[in-house]
């Protein structure tokens, strides 16, 4: 039996207006963040169910709540669906990390797989944990249909597993929209497959701003 995934990215939060690194900062959502939150909602009102699952962070939280705004049901914390721990750079601009930590910075951007943000979490580590999150939920409801809300680099995560790729392909895979939808489809042996991703039909354009890949300005960085 295979269960289906719809795997949202949190709303915007006051970091990503700020375009500072949020990573575990637990920052509130922004006013823009509220109204895509709205628009989500009215997204899946016909849609119930069967478990609703988010990161520790309340800006996914509350994406996940406003996921089944008209068919109310508990929301189950779930760790492993956290964003990146970005160590030193959380709350940092992303304007001034690549002076900082140039190193870093350029793998962020060209050796993606092999960033470790100092003081903070391998990317090769969020695939990990996401891909054990995503089969931990299939496997406590198979053949259900579930709700998760997480984070841009965590689903980035997600989506090269479900896409069959390693970590070290992970280029080939984008950050989605703020409240952009992406489906995944997990077998009963723990095998996924991508079935969407990053729908924002339930947007107006001004709202699709975040569907690549977020990167540092390197000019005049020299490693």
């Amino acid at each position: 039996m295979k269960t289906k995934i719809l795997l949202v990215r949190h709303c915007q939060a006051m970091g990503n207006r700020n375009k500072c690194f949020q990573g575990l900062t637990d920052t509130d959502i922004s006013e823009e963040g509220q109204k895509q939150l709205d628009l989500l909602s009215v997204r899946l009102r016909n849609t119930v169910f069967d478990a609703v699952y988010s990161s520790p962070l309340k800006r996914a939280y509350l994406t996940a709540q406003a996921m089944v705004r008209f068919h109310p049901q508990p929301v189950t914390v779930l760790p492993d669906l956290i964003e990146i721990n970005a160590g030193d750079w959380e709350g940092r601009s992303w304007a001034e990390i690549p002076s900082l930590w140039p190193r870093q910075a350029r793998d962020w951007n060209e050796r993606p797989y092999a960033c470790c943000p100092p003081g903070g979490e391998p990317m090769a580590h969020v695939y990990e944990r996401m891909k054990r999150g995503l089969q931990f939920i299939a496997k406590q409801h198979p053949g259900a249909l579930v709700a998760a809300a997480s984070h841009g680099c965590a689903i980035r995560n997600a989506v090269c597993w479900a896409k069959g790729l390693p970590v070290t392909e992970i280029s080939q895979c984008h950050f989605p929209d703020n409240t952009g939808i992406t489906t995944i489809e997990i077998d009963e042996n723990g095998v996924p497959s991508l079935l969407s991703f990053n729908d924002t039909s339930h947007l107006p354009d001004e709202f699709r701003r975040n569907s690549h890949l977020p990167s540092f300005d390197l000019t005049g960085v020299t490693v």
